[in-house]
């Protein structure tokens, strides 16, 4: 193949690894040069298994017919390769992304352990769920193909039931019948400038850091900690006020954007044992009145 038509395969290995959702995590977080190690190196792995179709298409009638058809709109040697190279990276994404969609893909890195603390507190608290005790998650190069295998039609489909009776997760909220989800579980947010929201993510965090710079945060309390023992007060109810039955406080949404560059802390948030943690704290000062 001339050193010109690798660009095709070279795209096609980049858009592989960098819009499949089973990659875009480690692929957003690599420098320009890694990324392009790996783009090299999904274009080959396409590059080869292009060839070897291509070789198979020719000897078929209607390959030969669609070979001269190819070389008479483009005439370079080895287009052909490198065009289905290029086919393949962009189908392969889209196949991916349809057997594995980036929740379940975002849920996989969690029980993996590649995610951050911050950014596996965000998942769990969005989808009110941990992973289960003695859970299994098994390896891409296990994992992927079966998730492939599972989405074909008819032949996938005992693969199919295997993956969806895995008990890989644990409900740590309500489970909401309506919706066919666990409710999310809320979350306490402290900035540098402490500052402290309680609220709920709205949107599913994103797989890419450029996407994850930012929250949005559906606030239901507000408040700050002290200067000298860093206790919580909250002093805002936004509950109170966005849900006044006798005057609607606007109509605009009441989500905040947090920079998560400015979070100092975060942490799930339960109303009771909060509460439980403030009855303690005023009786410690009670005793030492």
């Amino acid at each position: 193949m001339p050193f010109n038509q690798l660009i095709l395969p070279l795209l096609g290995g980049y858009i592989l690894i960098t819009y499949a959702n089973c990659f875009i995590y480690w692929s957003s977080r690599q420098s320009k040069e890694h990324l392009l190690f790996a783009s090299a190196f999904a274009g080959a792995v396409l590059a080869i298994f292009a060839r070897f179709c291509a070789l198979l298409l020719s000897k078929t009638s209607w390959g030969a017919w669609l070979y001269h058809a190819l070389h008479n709109l483009v005439n370079y040697e080895g287009i052909g390769t490198a065009g289905l190279a290029l086919a393949l990276g962009l189908l392969g994404t889209l196949w991916i992304n349809r057997a594995w969609p980036a929740p379940e893909a975002a849920l996989w890195l969690y029980g993996r352990g590649s995610l951050t603390q911050l950014e596996a507190l965000f998942y769990s608290s969005f989808n009110g769920s941990v992973p289960a005790d003695n859970a299994v998650f098994r390896a891409l190069p296990i994992e992927l193909p079966l998730r492939l295998l599972a989405s074909i039609p008819f032949a996938g489909r005992s693969v199919r039931r295997r993956l969806q009776g895995r008990q890989s997760w644990k409900i740590v909220t309500r489970f909401n019948e309506a919706l066919n989800r666990a409710n999310p579980a809320p979350l306490m947010v402290t900035m540098r400038d402490r500052k402290v929201y309680v609220g709920f993510l709205q949107h599913f965090p994103s797989l890419t850091p450029s996407s994850m710079s930012h929250i949005n945060l559906e606030v239901l309390l507000s408040g700050y900690r002290e200067k000298d023992d860093l206790h919580v007060e909250l002093t805002d109810n936004y509950i109170a006020i966005f849900t006044d039955a006798t005057d609607s406080a606007t109509d605009l949404p009441s989500y905040k954007v947090l920079p998560v560059a400015d979070i100092a802390s975060a942490s799930f948030f339960d109303v009771s044992v909060f509460q439980r943690f403030q009855a303690q704290r005023g009786l410690v000062e009670s005793d030492q009145s």
